[in-house]
C-alpha cells in the first residue's frame, strides 16, 4: 500500500477525505467510474472487497498527476 494513504486506515466512521481538487474529482468520475463528492469525500463502507485494488489504483493514479 501508499503511505500516503496510511491516515485512512486509521480513522474512523463511514467517510474518508482524499486531498483531491475538483479536477482530479472529476478526473476520477470520467476516467474510472469512482465517485465521489466534490471535496473528495467518499464512502468507505460502500465499496465491494473486490474494488479496491483497483480503487487504490486510481487514486495513486490521482495523486501522482
Amino acid at each position: 500500500a501508499d503511505p500516503r494513504l496510511a491516515y485512512i486506515g486509521e480513522q474512523y466512521g463511514m467517510f474518508s477525505m482524499l486531498p483531491f481538487d475538483i479536477d482530479q474529482v472529476r478526473k476520477l468520475r470520467s476516467e474510472h467510474a469512482i465517485y465521489m463528492a466534490d471535496s473528495g469525500r467518499f464512502n468507505m463502507l460502500g465499496m465491494a472487497d473486490h474494488a479496491l485494488d483497483r480503487f487504490i489504483a486510481a487514486i495513486i493514479e490521482a495523486m501522482d498527476g
